[in-house]
């Protein structure tokens, strides 16, 4: 069954720090520097508009956000969520994904997932790593876990002084087959939620399920 559908669009952001206040923000740890070489590859924010009044998509006041349709002018946007796709040790990493509390259910951080498993893809890979604090959400999706020395170095997770006590992460991978994408981007940016038959189809059209 589906529930309300709230405005929240999600596009790529160049604005890198932004995201990391918001991911320590919501419990995740980040260094200072990056132990291990680290390329960023993109980013994408997922923002919820909080009132205004909807114009034109041709008026000045009106921001247009990636995936199609336009923010109401004079309204408020609030960062819910956001990822990071990034580059190490010839591997591509989730090098962080959390969504807000208050935007939890509504399958945002399921909207980001797909968007850097689209790019991974894109750019002609078959694999993306992370380390998972909640590994049932990303088996959901055909992450496996795979062990420590099978994946990119993650540094500052396992130098962590809460790894292994209060924090039980897993290191996972998602094979991803090659081929051609028949489903843009785009198609996965618009602010409707999926229900189960939807996300099944989209998993088995990336070549997952």
């Amino acid at each position: 069954m589906n529930m309300a559908v709230r405005d929240i669009r999600i596009s790529e952001t160049g604005d890198y720090e932004r995201l990391v206040v918001f991911f320590v923000e919501n419990g995740l740890e980040f260094s200072a520097e990056d132990e291990v070489p680290t390329d960023l590859v993109k980013c994408w924010k997922a923002e919820e508009e909080r009132g205004g009044v909807f114009g034109d998509e041709g008026s000045a006041a009106v921001a247009v956000f990636g995936g199609g349709g336009a923010a109401a002018a004079g309204a408020t946007l609030k960062l819910v969520g956001g990822c990071v796709l990034a580059k190490r040790e010839g591997h591509f990493i989730c090098d962080g994904i959390a969504t807000d509390p208050s935007a939890r259910g509504q399958r945002v951080g399921e909207r980001l997932l797909f968007a850097m498993i689209d790019e991974v893809r894109a750019l002609g890979d078959n694999a993306l790593y992370l380390v998972a604090r909640a590994p049932g959400f990303f088996a959901k999706y055909g992450f496996a876990a795979v062990p420590r020395d099978a994946a990119p170095t993650f540094f500052e997770c396992f130098s962590c002084p809460q790894y292994g006590i209060s924090c039980q992460p897993e290191v996972m991978r998602l094979d991803i087959p090659p081929g051609t994408i028949d489903m843009k981007l785009e198609e996965s940016m618009d602010s409707k939620t999926l229900d189960e038959e939807e996300v099944a189809e989209r998993l088995e059209r990336l070549g997952i399920a």
